[in-house]
């Protein structure tokens, strides 16, 4: 399942969340409420050959990213306060990329419940932002039954961020204020007509938005002593940045890339299969023209025959040497086998570790082996 939640569905994700992006499209008011610990706005508009498309921002004051990142993702726990959702069942979680797929059961008054078989996945970017997308998909486990009506187009998702300003239209942020934001775009066909969608979602909104505030505010009191045996696609955040908590590496320069390959060897290449967790390099950072930057991948691994970054009186290496190449080469494909496997990512990062140690052994004996004696 690792391939039915692509980066390119997260690349899609920005561009959809980008102002820029809604230029060319109608967009009508929907709501605009607010309170002292809240504020909710949505519009929508009507594509040609899609569904209802949703734009909302809520802002939550007195709140941190995680603890909202936490609540959203928390299916359990919201089976407790929102009285739509009838049933959630994880069917599949997928250990190499974080993603997640579920099968819930919402209320509709009055019409048939609705059957969601949803993928959904989580990405963190940079200073505590939170990315997630979720789709309609298949599972064997959820065949369709007659009592539900499956619904057959759903693509949903959100960005989580911290210190926004109370006022929507602001985009910026106040200083050592504790708020956050969830700016969520959405699109579902639940087999309603579109005026009777939109009239039901402006009645009842608010109302929901509110219950889901005071259920937040439980929760956050909560949340710390909760306990995250489960594997979801947050505890698979959690889990990758406790064994490799050193993110920045994802988004460093390529030089400051290339000296630290210079100083730890071939560890940096360890960084194959195990970003899946992190926004790629570049990719919610934007030029003047709203183009996100390329070649990400190159700079998190970094090309063992470029030039190092010069500092000091360091030796500048402008090709690498044979057994560089070599060590590169047994590196990288153990690496590889490893990844088609479906063993658990601790035991991928392990023995990657291993292969790292033993290859920049080799060189160190090599080295030593070249010296002229004295």
């Amino acid at each position: 399942i690792s391939s039915i939640v692509p980066d390119s569905d997260l690349k899609s994700l920005i561009h959809n969340l980008e102002e820029k992006f809604h230029e060319k499209e109608k967009w009508e008011k929907v709501i605009d409420r607010r309170t002292n610990l809240l504020s909710y706005n949505a519009q929508c508009c009507k594509p040609k050959d899609s569904p209802l498309k949703y734009l909302s921002v809520t802002v939550f004051e007195d709140c941190s990213a995680e603890t909202l990142r936490d609540f959203y993702m928390d299916n359990d726990n919201r089976k407790q306060w929102d009285k739509t959702l009838i049933e959630y069942q994880q069917l599949q979680m997928d250990e190499d990329n974080g993603t997640e797929i579920g099968r819930i059961i919402k209320k509709f008054p009055l019409l048939t419940p609705r059957e969601y078989i949803l993928a959904w996945r989580l990405w963190e970017g940079k200073n505590g932002t939170y990315y997630c997308f979720s789709k309609e998909c298949e599972h064997s486990l959820a065949p369709i039954q007659k009592k539900y009506v499956r619904v057959g187009f759903f693509r949903s998702g959100w960005r989580i961020r911290k210190g926004k300003c109370h006022d929507v239209a602001c985009n910026f942020a106040i200083p050592g204020r504790n708020a956050c934001e969830i700016l969520m775009v959405h699109q579902e066909d639940a087999g309603l007509n579109v005026e009777m969608a939109k009239l039901a979602f402006s009645k009842g909104i608010w109302s929901y938005v509110c219950k889901m505030d005071n259920a937040l505010r439980k929760y956050s009191a909560i949340s710390l002593f909760k306990p995250t045996s489960a594997l979801n696609a947050v505890s698979f955040i959690q889990k990758v940045k406790n064994i490799y908590p050193h993110k920045q590496l994802l988004v460093m320069p390529r030089f400051q890339i290339h000296a630290l390959h210079e100083r730890c060897g071939l560890l940096i290449m360890l960084w194959v299969g195990l970003d899946s967790a992190w926004v790629p390099s570049g990719l919610d950072d934007t030029d003047n023209n709203g183009m996100a930057f390329a070649e990400t991948s190159r700079a998190r691994v970094g090309v063992v025959g470029e030039l190092a970054h010069e500092s000091g009186k360091k030796k500048v290496c402008r090709m690498p040497s044979n057994k560089l190449v070599a060590n590169g080469l047994i590196l990288v494909g153990g690496v590889i086998c490893l990844s088609r496997g479906h063993s658990k990512l601790a035991s991928k990062v392990a023995m990657a570790y291993i292969l790292s140690k033993l290859t920049k052994r080799g060189a160190c004996s090599s080295s030593s082996q070249s010296k002229p004696a004295l």
